[in-house]
């Protein structure tokens, strides 16, 4: 599934009263009587993570970040190996190597049953559009076993994969699509937005999960092609943290990582296609039983300071609603290899025409536009920005998972002045590049609830 950078929520149009208190609880209310003072402004050296960076022969690059405060150590292989480099009429092929990858079926490829019995508390894999990452945190001693498999799991499934394990995992990828597209609310819309985004034969079209009728043409040979071409060293990036020895992990990286074959590195089978003019569709809803309208922004190669000003618009708006309405809003910004994707949610309280809708669209992108962000606001918002980063750098899970984003997107390799870049960005780039980008050609579409809520009788 595809995991957004930011959550927002906010109310719009016909409210009379607009009410904005995420930021608020989120921590502002403690700078509401006066500017963040620049004592409270972190710099480059407070999100510093001691990382030990290096790239072997093969071209994994091993990022090493011990932690003798942490009781468990993470480790993290990544892949260029995401949606986007999936070949045309394929979809969902990346997500399906990766149910087939996790473990293999013999005892000694169970990797997940073998790291269990050692003591292992988390094993993960996943696939969004850019990246395919396997995860485990293990005990510190058991860091040889988790390094094992991650290199095994490259070297030994690939020949043991057979045409019966690629059918079971296609149903199994079929039922997981009834779970967590068909069977939720606005799934409906997620799909056609995604339709008018990337159309056929784009590998997004059907979204990183895919379909079961679409993967039921893919065969053994289409899923070792797309390994020995996207599950390849050239690219791929391994992160340990938590507790450990760095000259422990260093000797068994060489022992297993180390070995896998050269290779050369990956690129994406398609461009990120941009929206020439601004178009809508509707879809009816089945399980939602109030409208929505989505709209959503495609950018090829976006620069660093749109992606920043798009994800920090994004967490401005967050938390505001609209109480007398109950009208409200989720937004989120997806960075990848090569594109970025902007969305906004508006869900309305009961039924509204699609002309209707469409104009209350319109009107939220005006009034985003509009936006005057306050120096006190943006610097509040920074605050809570370095906060969350903070806590999430102390956790050894989520630090493995995000060291190979870092490392894709700081250039220099410097994560920490990468982290505190925020801060570069004024209010009014913010609001600039924000207004620019919103106004550019977009999909919307509207969900029309096949059993809407009735509104509420006036007395």
């Amino acid at each position: 599934m595809v995991r957004r950078d930011v959550r927002a929520r906010g109310g719009f149009r016909c409210a009379r009263r607009v009410v904005l208190f995420g930021l608020v609880v989120g921590g502002l209310a403690a700078h509401a009587d006066g500017e963040p003072g620049p004592h409270r402004k972190t710099k480059a050296a407070d999100l510093f993570i001691d990382v030990k960076r290096s790239v072997l022969p093969n071209g994994v690059t091993v990022l090493l970040a011990p932690d003798p405060r942490a009781q468990v150590v993470a480790v993290e292989m990544s892949f260029p190996a995401g949606a986007i480099y999936e070949p045309p009429g394929k979809s969902g092929l990346a997500h399906l190597v990766e149910h087939l990858m996790s473990a293999g079926a013999t005892p000694e490829t169970d990797y997940w049953k073998l790291l269990d019995r050692r003591g292992a508390i988390g094993f993960n894999a996943s696939t969004d559009f850019d990246r395919m990452s396997f995860h485990v945190e293990v005990p510190p001693e058991e860091l040889p076993l988790a390094l094992w498999a991650a290199a095994d799991r490259i070297g030994t499934l690939p020949g043991l994969l057979t045409e019966a394990e690629v059918k079971r995992s296609v149903r199994i990828i079929g039922m997981e699509r009834m779970e967590r597209v068909e069977d939720q609310p606005y799934g409906a819309a997620s799909v056609a937005l995604m339709h008018q985004l990337f159309p056929s034969p784009h590998p997004l079209h059907e979204q990183v999960i895919g379909r079961a009728d679409g993967l039921a043409s893919v065969t053994l040979a289409d899923v070792l092609a797309f390994v020995d071409r996207c599950l390849v060293a050239d690219g791929a990036i391994l992160a340990v943290t938590g507790r450990f020895d760095p000259a422990v992990a260093q000797e068994w990286v060489g022992r297993t990582v180390a070995r896998l074959p050269p290779s050369p590195k990956v690129s994406p089978t398609f461009p990120t296609p941009e929206v020439a003019a601004s178009r809508g569709v509707s879809v009816a809803e089945s399980l939602g039983r109030r409208p929505q309208v989505t709209l959503g922004w495609t950018f090829k190669q976006p620069s660093q300071l749109l992606t920043d000003a798009l994800r920090m618009g994004a967490f401005l708006i967050s938390g505001g609603t609209d109480l007398y309405s109950l009208m409200s809003i989720d937004a989120g910004l997806l960075e990848y290899t090569g594109g970025a994707l902007f969305e906004l949610e508006l869900t309305l309280p009961y039924t509204v025409g699609s002309e209707e809708a469409s104009d209350d669209a319109n009107r939220l992108v005006a009034s985003l536009v509009d936006l005057r962000f306050s120096t006190r606001l943006i610097e509040a918002a920074y605050l809570v920005w370095d906060r969350a980063i903070m806590t999430r750098l102390q956790r050894p899970g989520e630090l493995a998972e995000q060291l190979p984003r870092m490392e894709l997107a700081a250039e220099d390799h410097e994560f920490a002045r990468y982290l505190n870049r925020h801060w570069l960005l004024t209010p009014e780039v913010v609001r600039d590049m924000l207004g620019a980008a919103l106004q550019g050609p977009r999909i919307t579409v509207h969900a029309k609830p096949k059993h809407p809520l009735v509104p509420p009788k006036r007395r």
